[in-house]
């Protein structure tokens, strides 16, 4: 055979790998693409965890085991569901009747988020920074309520509900 036509199969040759090669490589692209859009759907798909479940039932949980009392939650079926401007938690604790049901109203506690992203809450307490009572009717969404970050302990959370700093 001669030489021109030997380099002519073998340039055809390179072409048919060259070729078959892309057709492979689009494929994969194909193929990576998909995963992409799938895996840009389950990031946007994502929810973050609840703070009210995550952060303030352990709490709850907790202050009800030492003190033997039981809370109240607005909507049993939502769970610990915020609300306002600024998205409060209320937590109201009771003491139990002989017969299990809610008895006498002993304590409430109210959450706000503070900093989620590093998991802390705060507090409100029963001062504003006006100085005047707490009044519903010229702060409906108790935006002038002072508020303490969240103690790291139990014990503290709970004397300031026994002291009646915290609302």
């Amino acid at each position: 055979m001669s030489i021109v036509l030997e380099s002519q199969k073998s340039y055809v040759n390179q072409h048919k790998i060259r070729d078959n090669k892309k057709i492979t490589l689009e494929k994969e692209i194909e193929s990576l693409e998909k995963q992409l859009e799938d895996k840009k759907t389950e990031s946007n798909n994502l929810t973050a965890p609840f703070w009210g479940d995550a952060l303030i039932r352990p709490i709850i949980d907790e202050i009800e085991k030492i003190m033997g009392l039981q809370h109240d939650e607005h909507d049993a079926e939502k769970g610990l569901t915020p609300f306002g401007i600024n998205t409060r938690i209320n937590i109201f604790f009771y003491r139990l009747k002989k017969n299990g049901k809610k008895g006498k109203l002993m304590y409430g506690i109210t959450f706000r988020p503070f900093n989620l992203k590093k998991g802390k809450m705060s507090l409100e307490t029963k001062k504003t920074f006006s100085g005047r009572e707490i009044d519903h009717v010229r702060d409906p969404n108790l935006c002038d309520v002072k508020t303490i970050e969240c103690p790291q302990k139990i014990s503290e959370i709970i004397n300031l509900m026994k002291k009646g700093i915290i609302a």
